[in-house]
């Protein structure tokens, strides 16, 4: 969100424009009388007339985790959550942020667990599903946590199918026998891009990670007296082989990429016992943990819960055992994802600080840069906005980068 002001105090009154939520403002743009575009210079009181603002929505939550039923789900979720679903089978955990007013994702992070295969499906690109009505379609990925030693999954054909082929295929059954079946173990990652005819088999428990979408055609569902989409998939789907696997790509004794594609990237973290990290959450980014334990602005983490965060730092430290989590954020890969404690002092100066309050908007002193930037600043005495909730601990940033 980009906010223009003809008056260097402006921002203080951002708060009446903009959701109750943490925020982030900072000038992006300044423009002097002299129609100058520097913005240390033009940040002068008496030579601004115009600042532009870059304002983003802050967050850190502790995701709320959500159970769906499915025929081909599970009773017990131990260990990855202990809600009782009283006997009903559940085949996901979806994860959301917290509170009713918090701003749809891009992304949905789930857990599956199998004890029957799915239905043999495919899902749209952004472009079909848009020309459905559909904000967008479904590309997604796996990371398995978990399997029985006879668990498989199925991406692409044997063989190039026509329409009327692939038409037969799914009304008769004979599908079952044209997918391509793979055994998969704990620690595989796989990519399902948009297109893809595919299926997960049972004994699995598989962390996924997807655009935000339900669209999903099906062609045969194994005679569960669902509905089948088989014209739609037809018309999205790649009826042919696929690649299967991916190859993870090590970026640091930290930091294992798995999928890296245009909608989202997927990484693997391996942080040692009793250590501190800062995640550098820039775009809307999803924390899974996996193995271990740590400690986290927003709350105490283990094995089966998420954080979400999103233009904002996240503190953790990992608790005696270390930790193990999955990753997932949109924006391409971030080279600095995640920093060791021990920072430069310029970026610790910028680091989270942690204080409790009431509930309101306020301000707060900075560090000064530049003689530029001193001016500005004393022109404008609340140079930090934030906001707390009645339950939470308020977060500051500082207005420029």
């Amino acid at each position: 969100m980009i906010f223009k002001s003809i008056s260097s105090v402006a921002h203080l009154h951002l708060s009446r424009l903009l959701p109750r939520c943490p925020i982030q403002v900072r000038p992006i743009r300044a423009v002097g009388s002299d129609g100058s575009e520097d913005l240390a210079a033009a940040l002068c009181p008496k030579y601004v007339v115009s600042v532009e603002y870059e304002v983003k929505a802050l967050a850190i939550e502790h995701a709320r985790a959500h159970t769906v039923p499915k025929p081909w789900g599970i009773v017990d979720l131990r260990p990855w959550s202990n809600a009782r679903p009283d006997g009903s089978a559940i085949g996901e955990i979806r994860y959301e942020r917290p509170g009713s007013e918090a701003a749809d994702t891009s992304l949905l992070l789930k857990l599956l667990f199998t004890s029957q295969p799915l239905s043999i499906q495919v899902h749209p690109d952004d472009a079909y599903a848009q020309s459905i009505g559909l904000q967008n379609g479904k590309t997604e990925a796996w990371y398995v946590l978990s399997a029985t030693p006879e668990a498989k999954v199925a991406l692409g054909l044997k063989r190039r199918l026509t329409p009327q082929q692939l038409r037969q295929a799914g009304e008769d059954g004979s599908i079952t026998n044209l997918v391509v079946w793979q055994a998969v173990s704990q620690g595989d990652s796989i990519f399902v891009p948009a297109g893809t005819i595919h299926a997960i088999g049972a004994g699995l428990v598989i962390a996924e990670i997807q655009q935000r979408s339900d669209a999903t055609f099906r062609l045969f569902d194994h005679g569960r007296q669902r509905e089948l989409h088989i014209e739609n998939a037809i018309a999205v789907a790649d009826a042919g082989p696929a690649g299967f696997r991916v190859i993870p790509t090590r970026l640091t004794d930290t930091r294992t990429l798995l999928i890296s594609n245009a909608h989202f990237v997927f990484e693997r973290i391996d942080l040692a016992p009793n250590s501190e990290w800062c995640l550098e959450a820039k775009q809307e980014t999803w924390l899974l943990i996996v193995d271990g334990s740590a400690r986290t602005v927003s709350s105490d983490v283990a094995k089966g819960d998420a954080v979400f965060a999103q233009s904002d730092r996240v503190n953790i430290h990992v608790g005696a055992i270390g930790m193990v989590g999955l990753v997932a954020y949109t924006g391409g890969l971030v080279s600095d994802l995640l920093q060791h404690s021990g920072l430069p002092a310029e970026m610790a100066a910028r680091r989270l600080q942690e204080v409790h309050g009431p509930t309101s908007f306020t301000g707060a002193t900075a560090p000064q840069r530049t003689d530029a930037w001193r001016l500005f600043n004393e022109s404008v005495p609340a140079r930090c906005i934030h906001w707390q909730s009645p339950s939470a601990s308020l977060r500051n940033r500082y207005l420029y980068p």
